[in-house]
């Protein structure tokens, strides 16, 4: 499932979702790249739906890199403030 250009409601069903997720992928969509601040994408809505659905499990950056470790420090900065929030 992925919450980019998805149709009205989507994020609603996947709030509803709740105990029926066990994993959650994320990635800009645009080359699948590690997520970046500013890059475009609304990842605290990913956040608000998952702590919605009651979702309390792992996320994980499924995503292309050239520089595996900038990349990976930027978006764990990004995520895990979101995450906090």
């Amino acid at each position: 499932f992925g919450l980019h250009n998805q149709r009205p409601g989507d994020a609603e069903a996947l709030a509803r979702a709740g105990g029926l997720l066990c994993h959650v992928h994320v990635a800009n969509p645009i080359g699948r790249a590690f997520p970046k601040p500013k890059d475009g994408e609304d990842y605290a809505r990913l956040f608000s739906v998952l702590e919605e659905a009651g979702y309390p499990g792992r996320i994980s950056i499924e995503a292309k890199t050239e520089n595996l470790l900038e990349d990976a420090r930027t978006s764990f900065r990004l995520l895990d403030g979101m995450r906090r929030a």
